[in-house]
């Protein structure tokens, strides 16, 4: 299933230490757009959204939701919630029953607590998944972060996190390249 938002969501792709977070802040700090933290939806659920069965099935679409909404990092991206019922609300603002649905849901409740009216979402390793991330939503905004794999690189080596050597850094850039390039072709998408 699809969904197309009025408010179109921005999805921010890009290999990590790209500047993915530079744009993150940026995008967020407009007085239209509501970014939350990272978090690993697509990487977490996607490949497993099979072993919950139908989402059609409220018991089975009530488990997806909370185990997504309990398991951020930060709890509830830091909002001031009632963990009895936000589990409801998130429900409430699903357009459908889907993972997409409940995944606008999550997004859209983040979006009514800071008063802005459209979404956006930066998560390095959603590269893998363009695919799917267009098939849920048709309509959205993908913004493409590159940056030179050498800086990239040499990043890496200063992170506290990610490859602790030249060539794993460069093999992790060049695998996050090459994921996204047939979607970097714009010619794609023309009629």
């Amino acid at each position: 299933m699809s969904v197309i938002l009025k408010e179109r969501p921005i999805f921010m792709i890009g290999a990590e230490r790209s500047g993915t977070t530079l744009v993150m802040a940026l995008l967020g700090s407009h007085s239209r757009i509501a970014v939350p933290e990272v978090v690993w939806y697509y990487p977490r659920f996607y490949p497993y959204l099979h072993t919950y069965g139908d989402l059609a099935v409220e018991e089975h679409f009530r488990t997806l939701a909370s185990e997504m909404l309990f398991g951020l990092k930060t709890p509830f991206w830091g909002m001031t919630v009632n963990p009895r019922t936000i589990v409801d609300e998130v429900i409430a603002l699903a357009p459908e029953r889907s993972f997409a649905g409940l995944y606008t849901g999550m997004h859209l409740r983040f979006a009514h607590y800071v008063n802005k009216p459209r979404w956006g979402k930066k998560t390095p390793h959603n590269l893998y998944f363009v695919g799917p991330m267009h098939n849920d939503f048709p309509n959205a905004q993908f913004i493409y972060i590159t940056r030179d794999g050498r800086d990239s690189c040499a990043d890496y080596m200063e992170s506290s996190f990610g490859p602790t050597n030249i060539y794993c850094a460069a093999h992790s850039w060049k695998r996050c390249w090459n994921a996204v390039k047939e979607w970097r072709d714009l010619r794609r998408f023309l009629p």
